[in-house]
């Protein structure tokens, strides 16, 4: 929501109240999605530790988003076969993904979300990361992956979602 959005900016900026809605609700569900995701990591963990590269929440500073996305990409170099939390940061936006997981020569953007159903936003989120990855040199697969919380997963293509996520980005550049 663009109001919501800058509403947010304004306050940070002490131009206005900060718009507060405590939603019970929402923080259940971040809670039992955040247990979801744990579970998928725990599932690759089993198959094998060493192999997960976790790369961690960094302090929301231009300093540590840039110190998070150059360790997600030393994993991409060193080759990980997972990457938990892969940071990226192009200078202007940050995002987090769940997981990239090394498919042949290709790393495979994967999210857990505990819908029945795949959200769009959750598709744009994996075409931001898939294209900020593809600029910076990452081999991304032509496909993303959403795990529900059923256990099935949902496969788009990359090429499909891309153009509608760069199309909103640029408007929300211009928005800010």
């Amino acid at each position: 929501c663009e109001y919501a959005l800058l509403r947010a900016f304004d306050a940070k900026l002490g131009r206005g109240a900060a718009v507060s809605v405590e939603d019970e609700l929402l923080a259940r569900t971040a809670q039992l999605g955040g247990e979801h995701e744990q579970r998928h990591l725990d599932e690759l963990r089993e198959l094998s530790e060493e192999n997960v590269a976790i790369i961690g929440r960094p302090d929301y500073t231009v300093d540590g988003l840039t110190a998070a996305a150059e360790a997600t990409m030393h994993a991409v170099q060193r080759r990980a076969p997972v990457i938990y939390q892969a940071a990226m940061f192009d200078g202007r936006f940050a995002g987090f993904a769940d997981f990239l997981v090394l498919d042949s020569d290709q790393y495979l953007l994967r999210d857990t979300k505990l819908a029945r159903s795949v959200k769009v936003e959750a598709l744009l989120q994996l075409a931001a990361y898939a294209d900020t990855l593809a600029h910076a040199g990452v081999p991304v697969a032509s496909e993303v992956e959403c795990v529900r919380g059923d256990g099935a997963t949902v496969r788009e293509r990359v090429d499909e979602l891309r153009p509608v996520y760069r199309s909103r980005r640029i408007g929300l550049q211009r928005l800010l």
